[in-house]
């Protein structure tokens, strides 16, 4: 078993969260991560997918034929 430590106020709010549902704090947090990893695993190619469709090379200048790893390190030894 694994523990996490929280402070006061978070503690009392996962109490006051788990008593209203009716399950213990443990429960609580358990169904709150099977639930995230759940939406992560189900949105998360399509978030990459989306955030890969969002960058725009168009706007940006083509490199020269000649680019090498001296233009990236330019600025510096």
């Amino acid at each position: 078993m694994q523990s996490i430590e929280v402070d006061e106020k978070t503690a009392q709010t996962l109490h006051s969260l788990a008593d209203a549902k009716g399950v213990t704090v443990r429960v609580y947090l358990s169904q709150i991560v099977s639930q995230q990893a759940s939406a992560l695993q189900v949105s998360e190619q399509g978030d990459f997918d989306n955030d890969l469709a969002s960058l725009s090379f168009e706007s940006s200048p083509p490199l020269p034929a000649d680019f090498s790893r001296d233009d990236i390190y330019s600025d510096h030894d």
